[in-house]
């Protein structure tokens, strides 16, 4: 999700085309305390523009989790239960530029989409079928992306079938 859907510059050999999104771009990791959300952070910490610097990573939790996911270096990390997390991470990142969705249930996607700069960016998706997508800001995509993408296999998921 990273790497392919969002264009984060892989800490791997790879053929992935690298998408440039200015100094220092913002990503948002939601849910960032779930096994896949803790994966994303640690992927993300690592990831690097072509110009070689890291990328500035947000996150959402409940508060419990908040003090581990800064000890794994993230920049800030705002409790998913505040009505107003979206606008907290708005003005902390000053818009965001990518995000993964590592929950993708009811209108997780609507909310992350309000985090992002005005000339939008893109959201991977996990979960293909429990969102909402009335209500995302302009310019937002969100795309649908299985945690195995890239395995060049076929994967049968939620009675689809899926050629990574």
């Amino acid at each position: 999700a990273l790497f392919i859907q969002l264009g984060l510059g892989a800490p791997f050999s790879h053929n992935i085309t690298t998408r440039e999104q200015g100094k220092a771009p913002a990503i948002l990791i939601y849910s960032a305390a779930t096994s896949i959300g803790l994966y994303a952070v640690e992927l993300a910490r690592l990831a690097r523009t072509a110009s070689g610097e890291p990328y500035r990573v947000f996150a959402t939790a409940s508060k419990k989790h908040h003090q581990r996911l800064i000890q794994k270096g993230i920049e800030a990390v705002f409790d998913y239960r505040s009505p107003n997390w979206p606008l907290d991470v708005y003005i902390a990142s000053g818009g965001i530029s990518g995000a993964v969705d590592c929950i993708s249930e009811d209108d997780s996607v609507v909310k992350i989409s309000q985090t992002f700069r005005k000339s939008g960016g893109t959201i991977a998706v996990l979960r293909h079928s429990t969102w909402n997508t009335e209500g995302i800001k302009e310019h937002v995509a969100a795309i649908y992306s299985a945690v195995w993408s890239g395995l060049d296999h076929e994967i049968a998921y939620n009675s689809m079938s899926f050629l990574l």
